[in-house]
């Protein structure tokens, strides 16, 4: 069982994904984001750059990457990768020690009882009776959903109700998470902070919670629950959700109960799921046609149909000379596209340094890009196509639908 504060966020939603087997499994963020905080913590004790690269065993290739992070990052107070051990049996915890490289059996954790986890910066203020914690994460926009905020954070609230019941004279703990977005391309975009507070007393559903996951986790049991942590768990080739279709597929479909898929079981089932899934996608195009005629109903509210909805378009010719007098940031959405759609337009928009974003705007990518398309509208910009998906939709929504003036289907269906 891999269980510790940095991966509570999955465990708390899925206890089974914390004792399913689980093979090794090298995931490329992981690796940046153990490169990134070596190279902190070397420049933390002193270490100038190409020291901090040699010391921490970095390669080369992040050379560039560890260049661009901000000095920041480093110059931070406190005590540097403190390991606290939970105690979920009798609700108590203690400090393991510093910089141990999450080597916790070590330094004597006991895995029958107590949860471990590491925090990058840990601080006590005896005279204000104030605990601090801070963490850093290395992150691109896409896996942006994995780090909530500290008062939703599982692993911050894990290393704050730590250092309350490890320091008993603290009234309240501090908690900043730091995080660094990264390109895809591993180069530095932007710094957001993160900060919340938390007492002993707010943590308690917190508490009672992480208990009886703990419980269930070394018992073995608990409810699988799906969810955007299923695509990095480590449980992925044993889990009953991702691999249970495929065993049902296998000549000899082994008996229910743990079940972890090999490549020779995968070469045997991929063709009949492919052959299935071409069958179900002829069975999903001939239901589509007859919904053409009418909606189906599917009992309730609800129908099944085409759906007219507009797709709203930026005439990349046409925006080029308005991008460069208004906004020469946003250049490279219409330099490199003959249109320009809302979804190239959020891409540029995460690539922008926060000042540039404050410029154009700011805001989240999705409000900022609903507010310029009507600006863009506003300037004769925008073209607008009106598609017809296919989808569910309600009664309410249908009645909306028919009130509409009536729209003539495009020849070949547009699916989203």
């Amino acid at each position: 069982m891999k269980v510790s504060g940095s991966n509570l966020l999955r465990v708390l939603n899925c206890a089974p994904s914390a004792w399913l087997p689980q093979p090794n499994r090298l995931i490329a963020a992981a690796v940046r984001g153990t490169h990134g905080h070596a190279y902190c913590q070397g420049r933390r004790d002193g270490l100038e750059h190409d020291a901090a690269m040699k010391a921490r065993g970095i390669p080369e290739k992040y050379d560039a990457m560890m260049r661009s992070l901000p000095e920041s990052l480093w110059n931070t107070g406190g005590t540097s990768e403190v390991a606290f051990a939970y105690n979920w049996r009798e609700d108590t915890a203690r400090v393991l020690g510093g910089d141990l490289q999450r080597q916790y059996d070590k330094a004597g954790l006991k895995r029958s009882s107590e949860l471990p986890g590491t925090i990058d910066v840990a601080a006590v203020h005896k005279e204000a009776r104030m605990g601090a914690v801070e963490d850093l994460k290395f992150i691109t926009e896409q896996s942006r959903w994995r780090y909530p905020p500290p008062l939703r954070n599982p692993q911050m609230l894990f290393a704050a109700l730590c250092m309350l019941l490890s320091v008993p004279e603290l009234s309240a703990v501090e908690m900043k998470l730091v995080l660094v977005v990264m390109s895809d391309e591993d180069e530095y975009e932007r710094t957001l902070i993160l900060t919340g507070e938390v007492t002993l007393m707010d943590l308690a559903p917190f508490r009672e919670a992480l208990q009886a996951t703990m419980a269930d986790v070394w018992n073995k049991r608990g409810e699988y629950m799906e969810g955007p942590w299923c695509d990095e768990c480590p449980a992925y080739c044993s889990c009953e959700h991702q691999v249970g279709l495929l065993r049902a597929t296998l000549d000899t479909p082994p008996a229910t109960g743990m079940f972890v898929v090999t490549p020779e079981q995968v070469a045997q089932a991929l063709p009949r799921l492919l052959a299935a899934e071409k069958a179900l996608e002829v069975a999903i195009n001939a239901a589509k046609k007859l919904s053409d005629q009418e909606p189906i109903p599917l009992g309730g509210d609800r129908f099944y149909g085409p759906v007219p909805e507009d797709k709203r378009t930026v005439k990349a010719e046409l925006a080029e000379r308005y991008f460069a007098e208004k906004y020469p940031e946003l250049l490279p959405a219409v330099q490199t596209e003959k249109k320009v759609t809302q979804e190239s337009l959020k891409e540029v928009f995460s690539t922008l340094p926060q000042p540039a974003r404050d410029r154009v705007g700011g805001g989240s990518k999705t409000s900022w890009v609903k507010n310029f398309m009507v600006e863009l509208d506003a300037a004769g910009l925008v073209s607008v196509k009106t598609i017809h998906k296919h989808r569910q939709y309600t009664d309410k929504e249908r009645a909306a639908l028919l009130a509409a003036p009536p729209a003539e289907p495009p020849a070949a269906n547009e699916e989203g």
